[in-house]
């Protein structure tokens, strides 16, 4: 499971997103059969779960060449299936970090293009400083 998590990341850090895509199934695979272990370590599955939420939402969404909707909802579905029922929050709590994040990024994006458009409309008055129009 470990060189498959590390497999991911390079896969994603790559911008192989097609490839990391493949690889998702497998890896909810992987945690199912560790939840069937003895004495499986909760919270370590959560962590995976949430990861893999992270990487699918990245993949679909902020990385600069996202897939296509209908590819990453197939793949999702086949992770749910495969992911045991105890960590899907974790996996949706994932997905969801990421759209928080992107929506907050591009919140602080609108607000610095509106602050450099401001400051490049404001003329300079007879001291020298820009003074913004009214």
């Amino acid at each position: 499971m470990h060189l498959r998590k590390a497999r991911l990341w390079l896969l994603v850090s790559n911008k192989e997103y097609a490839k990391a895509l493949a690889e998702m199934p497998a890896m909810a695979k992987d945690l199912a059969g560790v939840a069937k272990g003895d004495q499986p370590d909760k919270a370590a599955l959560d962590e995976q779960a949430q990861m893999l939420g992270v990487l699918l939402a990245y993949v679909q969404g902020p990385s600069e060449n996202a897939l296509k909707d209908e590819d990453v909802a197939v793949v999702e579905q086949q992770i749910l299936k495969n992911l045991p029922a105890e960590v899907h929050e974790a996996f949706r709590a994932g997905q969801t970090s990421v759209a928080e994040k992107s929506g907050q990024f591009a919140d602080e994006l609108r607000e610095a293009r509106v602050k450099a458009k401001l400051e490049a409309d404001a003329e300079p008055n007879a001291q020298g400083l820009r003074v913004w129009p009214d």
